[in-house]
């Protein structure tokens, strides 16, 4: 009867660390869509939710498609900036959330006769997947494919 117990303690210590361990190495990235919008002005960076369809800017204005009923599962994530990379050279964006700070990373290679260019992109997110962001920080990697 001892031998059981200690096997049956063992098995739910494992168990225990296993999911420790498990929620410890899960995955913090966000996944998203792209979505739809359109450049104003662009004369600073812009980096942004949107929660709301009301939400338009002198810099950008987002699609019709996002009314109340969008917003009621479902945020924007706007960014938009200047840049010497065509828009076409843009490679990846990834969304990484740690510690209430959502991280837009976006990756590009950067040509020779590259013009300056406006990147706006516009990212179709959970809300649930974003809903403890406090703080947004925008991460440029051109060049770094």
């Amino acid at each position: 009867m001892k031998i059981k117990n200690t096997r049956i303690a063992i098995c739910l210590v494992l168990a225990i660390l296993g999911s420790v361990i498990l929620n410890a190495c899960k995955s913090n990235k966000v996944n998203f869509k792209y979505g739809s919008g359109e450049v104003i002005d662009i004369k600073k960076t812009v980096l942004v939710i949107v929660d709301d369809s009301s939400l338009n800017s002198i810099e950008f204005k987002i699609d019709e498609k996002y009314d109340d009923k969008y917003f009621e599962t479902k945020s924007l994530i706007v960014i938009a900036f200047k840049t010497a990379t065509n828009i076409n050279n843009i490679c990846n964006i990834s969304l990484k959330k740690q510690d209430g700070i959502l991280e837009v990373d976006v990756k590009g290679k950067m040509g020779i006769n590259d013009v300056v260019d406006v990147l706006f992109k516009v990212l179709e997110v959970s809300r649930e997947d974003i809903k403890d962001v406090k703080s947004l920080n925008l991460v440029t990697n051109l060049n770094k494919i």
